[in-house]
Order: C-alpha cells, then sequence, then structure tokens
C-alpha cells in the first residue's frame, strides 16, 4: 500500500502542484480582514488535521514495529540454542534471520522500510486534509461575498455585475480545485484498497475467533487452573505482574484501534464536511466507502445519513473484532511467557 500510494503520489505530481499554486494564489487575492480571518482558520485547522493523522500513522508504527518486538524481548528458536529478536514481517530461511547479527540488521532494515511506508501514508492523508480544509474555506469566503453582493465592499468591484462575475469566477476555480481532489479512479480503487482490506480481515479474524472457540475456552480453562493452583507468594507476584502487563498492552491496542475508527470514519467525514454534488444541486456527506447508485443514489437525504450511519457501525464491529483478536493474541502470549518464567524460577 505504501507503495502504491507513493506511485500515485507521483502519478498526481501535477494535479498536486496545480492546487498549491491554487492556494498561493487564494492567499495573495485575499486582502480583506474577515476573509483572511476565515482562511487563517481553516489553514489552523488543517494543520491540526495532518498533526493527528502524522500521529496515529507514527503511534501505530511505533507499537507495532518497535514496541511490540521489543517488549517480547528474545525469543528462543525451536530447534536451535539461540535467541532472536521476533521480526515484523517474515522472512525466508535462507537469509537465516535467526542468527545475530543478521537478525539485527533484517530487523533494522524492517523498521527503517515500514518508517518510509508510514511517511509516505502520512504525507497522503495530510495532503489531502489540508487541501480539503482549505477547499471548505473557500466556500466560507465565498459565502462572504454574497452577503456583500447587493452592498459591495471597499476591496470589490464598484459595480454589481462585477461583483457577480468574481464570485462565479471563484466558485469556478473552487470546483476545479474540488475536482482535482476527487482524483481520477485508479486512485480511488488504491485509496479504497486499505478500508477494504481491513474489512476482509475482520471478517477472517471473526471466522477464526468462531472456528477456534473450543481451543480458546481451553486457554481460559488452563488460565483460571494456573491462577487457583498458585501457591508460592513470589510465583503469583510474577503472574500479576504478567496480568498487569497485559492490560496495559490491552488498553493501548484499544487506544489505537478505536482511535484510528474514529478518525478516519467520524472525523474527516465531519470535518470536510457536506459536499456538493457534481450533478446535482445537493449537498451530501462523503461516505468513506463508494457506493453504486445502480442500488441507491446515497447523495439524497435521508438515505445518506442513513448510509454513513450504517457505515459507522458497521466499521466499528470490524474494530471490535480485530480488538477482540488482539486481546486474546496478547493474553495468550503473555500467559506463555510468565509460565516459562515460573517454570525457569522452579528450576533454580
Amino acid at each position: 500500500m505504501g507503495i502504491m500510494k507513493y506511485c500515485a503520489l507521483i502519478d498526481h505530481k501535477a494535479d498536486i502542484n496545480e492546487c498549491v499554486e491554487q492556494i498561493k494564489l487564494d492567499w495573495k487575492n485575499a486582502t480583506n480582514d474577515k476573509d483572511r480571518e476565515i482562511m487563517i482558520t481553516n489553514a489552523n485547522f488543517g494543520r491540526k488535521l495532518a498533526i493527528l493523522c502524522t500521529f496515529f500513522t507514527y503511534s501505530g508504527f511505533v507499537f507495532y514495529n518497535i514496541v511490540i518486538p521489543i517488549s517480547r524481548g528474545k525469543v528462543t528458536a525451536e530447534d536451535a540454542n539461540i535467541s532472536f529478536i521476533p521480526l515484523v514481517f517474515p522472512v525466508s530461511k535462507y537469509a537465516d534471520a535467526l542468527h545475530s547479527p543478521m537478525n539485527e540488521i533484517i530487523f533494522s532494515l524492517q523498521v527503517m522500510g515500514s518508517s518510509l511506508g508510514y511517511s509516505v501514508a502520512s504525507a497522503a492523508c495530510s495532503l489531502a486534509a489540508v487541501l480539503a480544509v482549505h477547499t471548505c474555506g473557500q466556500m466560507q469566503v465565498v459565502m462572504n461575498w454574497l452577503n456583500h453582493l447587493i452592498d459591495g465592499r471597499s476591496d470589490m468591484s464598484k459595480r454589481v455585475d462585477g461583483r457577480v462575475g468574481n464570485i462565479v469566477r471563484q466558485h469556478v476555480r473552487i470546483l476545479k480545485l474540488y475536482l482535482v481532489l476527487e482524483v481520477k479512479d485508479v486512485y480511488n480503487r488504491i485509496k479504497l484498497f486499505g478500508p477494504l482490506s481491513f474489512c476482509v480481515m475482520a471478517f477472517l479474524k471473526y471466522h477464526l475467533l468462531i472456528l477456534h472457540e473450543d481451543d480458546i475456552r481451553e486457554c481460559v480453562k488452563r488460565i483460571e487452573w494456573d491462577w487457583k493452583n498458585i501457591t508460592y507468594i513470589q510465583d503469583r507476584d510474577l503472574m500479576i505482574t504478567y496480568a498487569n502487563f497485559g492490560r496495559k498492552l490491552i488498553v493501548i491496542c484499544g487506544f489505537f484501534m478505536y482511535s484510528g475508527f474514529a478518525f478516519y470514519y467520524i472525523a474527516i467525514p465531519i470535518s470536510v464536511g457536506r459536499i456538493p454534488a457534481e450533478g446535482a444541486n445537493v449537498t451530501f456527506i462523503p461516505a468513506v466507502y463508494s457506493f453504486s447508485r445502480f442500488v441507491v443514489d446515497t447523495r439524497y437525504s435521508p438515505v445518506n445519513e442513513n448510509v454513513f450511519s450504517l457505515y459507522c457501525r458497521l466499521s466499528d464491529a470490524q474494530h471490535n473484532v480485530a480488538l477482540q483478536f488482539s486481546c486474546r493474541v496478547c493474553r495468550a502470549h503473555l500467559r506463555s511467557d510468565g509460565s516459562v518464567d515460573k517454570l525457569a524460577e522452579t528450576i533454580d
């Protein structure tokens, strides 16, 4: 996905440059204090959105690519008397990623590669957010011009038809910028690949949880048995330490999972606001997933609001499944690590 987004950004380099030039021109032509105040407000909001994009993107990178491998520590190989850093992405056995220094080199390369991929994703999201917010700001500027259409303003044309012409030209420029933001079908498919792949993965995880229901129940019973049969205080303290660490991991998983859901499925559509339809005199909430107009036209109310609410509920269920899957994996791993440490302490 990172490579595809990078190629999409390069492919639309001319469109991005055109958007930047239009933004520069808008700031040069903004001479009225009220217009500049509107643009500054939207620019600050766009900067905050870009900061949020970067924060959530890199927090996911740090947590998944650095914190989890380091928190687990070095693990012991099954068929060799060595320990190694668990890799985020599997590699071919021909690379022999278990032995040092190859293990540390591959781990560092994976971290650097993931950092580049997340940088591209952060840049793409931040650019889209800034351009969308600037477009909304220009719509507010045009609305401010309409308020002075009859009486005029010091920086506007003296004639009514001149003021109308300026408003129409500005509106055409905004629509042109909006069409550039809509981009082409290729980029739309690339943009939808991430959410759709996450949707497919959520269904797979849900079916895996159902398929392994008996195994999960057995793991829970074993954990209950361990807690009931622990008598030595030091062993109990060790289990409490791992249990607290597991709870913290679950809280972190829940935070990042639902922060991504709230930001992508709720914050971005609401911050963009209602957008005008290209072939109709209506405004609608942009949907996260595209919907076929041959089934129903989601641009019109109340279908638009119902579909948006349905998307939010389904996305909430998907993130909940992903969270439950991650929580059970964390608990099972930490329980195993705690049992191994307890056994090692018993041997000592």
